[in-house]
């Protein structure tokens, strides 16, 4: 910051700090709320059953063996792994985009 003292940028930096913070733990309501309530649909697997159920159509469809075994089972074994539940958390405030 041309011409401020150390002191003065940093009570500027501050404050900018301080209304992000209130953007991320702000509690949303109306439309926003229920909005952020929907399921996301992030357009991969929603459980580990689902995943495992893929893998095993995968698997009954690849007739000529076109897969590698290998991978079909190095997939069951991660799909083993998976969470239940994939999750969907991720930070929201009012001004995300991708150039943010």
């Amino acid at each position: 910051m041309p011409g401020a003292d150390k002191l003065t940028a940093r009570l500027l930096a501050q404050d900018p700090f301080a209304r992000l913070e209130d953007l991320h733990i702000g509690i949303p309501w109306g439309a926003g709320k229920s909005t952020l309530q929907e399921p996301l649909d992030h357009g991969g697997f929603v459980s580990r059953v689902a995943l495992i159920g893929y893998i095993e159509t995968l698997t009954s469809l690849d007739r000529e063996c076109f897969i590698p075994r290998s991978l079909l089972n190095g997939l069951t074994g991660i799909a083993t792994n998976a969470p239940m539940y994939a999750r969907a958390d991720l930070p929201v405030h009012a001004d995300s985009h991708w150039g943010n």
